[in-house]
């Protein structure tokens, strides 16, 4: 992975957009998504696309995709000391078919990257870090809560998963202890350790130890256990993923072994 992020990186594996796509089923800004009836909106359209039981699939779901719009602002400040306007004015939502998916993508509206000057780092990650996860990810979050009954934990979670498993991900291309993977481990640390207060939390809901079990896919390799549960049971074709905290010991294995026999 190079250190600067390319528009093809931040389309194909942050879901950001340069340009909207032609088959959008559902558009909605940041701050209108945070409005009850836009939200409500959204989750009823997005867990029928999804053929879920109820709607708390689209919640957790939209969390996970959530996640690559912080795990790319985690990049761009470890990677190359870039960034995006990341606050909720900047942004929409996007829910579109692609192939015979429903996918949800982010789109600003000023796309501009933004190099942080090399004096006074630590205040400018402060700076981006608050607003990215206080002002535009937590009332994200909580009005998928309150339309679902969610407790909002339940989705930082999931962001945490997927935020831990993206940094360990852009360290396997970095020699250990060189300048960038120290760096990003250093912005890592420094996510775990914010104030609850930042997420609307009484402690940070990103300081997440995480359960380590085998991979069925790669002998002698490990996977964390997810933070919690992303509800995929709930949808039609769907059971519970090997990661799952609700699997036993067990339940885990067999999943494993169905797993390697499906695609391996």
């Amino acid at each position: 992975m190079s250190a600067t992020l390319t528009p093809e990186q931040l389309e194909n594996e942050y879901h950001i957009l340069f340009q909207r796509p032609e088959s959008v089923q559902f558009e909605c800004s940041f701050e209108n998504l945070v409005q009850p009836a836009a939200a409500s909106r959204f989750l009823q359209l997005y867990a029928k696309a999804l053929k879920a039981k109820d709607l708390t699939p689209a919640a957790t779901y939209f969390a996970s995709w959530l996640q690559g719009l912080c795990s790319a602002a985690q990049s761009m400040m470890s990677l190359s000391g870039s960034s995006m306007n990341w606050s909720l004015s900047n942004w929409s939502l996007l829910m579109y078919r692609r192939g015979d998916y429903t996918v949800l993508a982010f789109l600003p509206t000023f796309p501009n990257i933004i190099q942080a000057a090399e004096e006074n780092r630590d205040l400018w990650r402060s700076n981006l870090l608050g607003l990215l996860f206080g002002g535009t990810v937590r009332p994200l979050i909580e009005i998928m809560t309150l339309e679902t009954g969610l407790n909002s934990g339940h989705l930082w979670a999931l962001l945490a998963t997927g935020m831990y498993n993206h940094k360990c991900r852009i360290q396997s291309f970095q020699q250990p202890d060189s300048l960038l993977f120290n760096q990003v481990q250093s912005d890592w640390d420094y996510i775990q350790e914010m104030e609850g207060s930042v997420f609307g939390r009484q402690s940070n809901p990103l300081a997440v130890k995480f359960r380590m079990v085998y991979d069925p896919r790669n002998p002698g390799e490990k996977l964390p256990v997810k933070a919690s549960c992303c509800l995929a049971y709930l949808t039609e074709g769907h059971g519970y993923c090997y990661t799952c905290p609700k699997l036993t010991a067990d339940q885990r294995v067999q999943v494993g072994k169905d797993l390697v026999a499906r695609f391996y």
